[in-house]
């Protein structure tokens, strides 16, 4: 399913995520067809990754992604 994915992505890895292991998230993001990004996040849990700098980072990156430029 992921390879049939062709709009950009970013995608975030937490490597001590027990709902969504880091072998399962990397499965997913090398399938991915079209240009992609990860964000990893060592030593956090799942809900450890939200965070105000972690959003932030996240918003620049999104603007960064689809800003059309001539």
């Amino acid at each position: 399913a992921a390879s049939s994915i062709s709009c950009p992505v970013i995608d975030g890895v937490s490597f001590l995520d027990e709902a969504c292991p880091p072998t399962t998230v990397y499965s997913m993001f090398n399938s991915l067809g079209g240009a992609k990004e990860i964000i990893v996040h060592p030593g956090v849990h799942h809900p450890g990754s939200f965070t105000m700098a972690r959003s932030a980072e996240l918003i620049s990156r999104l603007v960064k992604l689809f800003t059309i430029t001539d």
